[in-house]
C-alpha cells in the first residue's frame, strides 16, 4: 500500500487478542492499522474504529478444506462426496439466498453465537461475497497467501506454495459438468 518502508509490520497472534481481535491493539493505540475480516468487523467498529479503503487482496480465504492424505487415501469416496457438498452448499449460498438464510438462522446461528437476525445476514453477506460457483484459488491467491505464512510460519519458507492445495477433486467434479449442471438447475429454479 506504499507504506511499507514507513512502517513496520507486526505479526499479533490471534492467541494474544482472541480470534480476529487484532483491531484491538489499533484501539489501544499500539499499532495504526490491522486486516481484519469483514466477519469480524462490527466489534471493532462499535469500539470507534474506522474503514480504510484499500485495494482488495487475494488471499485463499475462508473455505479451504483442510484434512490430513492419510485420510483421504484411506476415503476417497467420502472425501469426494464432501468436496461436492461443499460445492453444492457454496452454490446454494450464491444463487438461493433466501433458502440459504433460512438453513443458517437455525442451529448454525446459535452455534455462531449470533444474537440477531441482522447479524446473521451481514455475515452470511460477508461470506458469500468472496464465493465463486468453482472454488479454485487464484494463482495471485495462492501466492499472497503464502507470503503471510511465511511472516507467521518462516520455517516453511521454501515449501511450494501449491503443495497446500490438491484441486483435483474440484477439477474432477467440474471436468464431468457437476458444477455447471448444478449452477443451471439452481439458475432455473430461483
Amino acid at each position: 500500500m506504499g507504506l511499507e518502508k514507513e512502517m513496520k509490520t507486526r505479526i499479533v497472534k490471534d492467541s494474544e487478542v482472541g480470534r480476529w481481535g487484532q483491531w484491538k491493539r489499533v484501539a489501544s493505540g499500539e499499532c495504526i492499522v490491522a486486516f481484519i475480516s469483514p466477519l469480524y468487523l462490527a466489534e471493532a467498529l462499535a469500539a470507534g474504529l474506522k474503514v480504510l479503503a484499500v485495494p482488495e487482496i487475494p488471499i485463499v480465504g475462508h473455505f479451504a478444506q483442510a484434512c490430513l492424505s492419510g485420510f483421504i487415501r484411506e476415503s476417497p469416496q467420502l472425501f469426494r462426496d464432501y468436496v461436492k457438498a461443499v460445492v453444492q452448499a457454496v452454490c446454494l449460498m450464491i444463487y438461493s439466498r433466501h433458502e440459504a438464510l433460512k438453513i443458517v438462522s437455525a442451529e448454525p446461528m446459535k452455534r455462531m453465537r449470533i444474537q440477531t437476525a441482522d447479524e446473521m445476514e451481514r455475515q452470511f453477506d460477508a461470506i458469500v461475497k468472496g464465493l465463486k460457483p468453482k472454488p479454485y484459488p487464484s494463482p495471485s491467491a495462492i501466492a499472497n497467501s503464502y507470503e503471510i505464512a511465511m511472516m507467521e510460519f518462516p520455517g516453511a519458507k521454501g515449501l511450494n506454495p501449491l503443495s497446500l492445495w490438491d484441486l483435483h477433486w474440484v477439477k474432477e467434479l467440474d471436468d464431468e459438468g457437476f458444477i455447471d449442471s448444478l449452477v443451471r438447475q439452481m439458475g432455473q429454479e430461483h
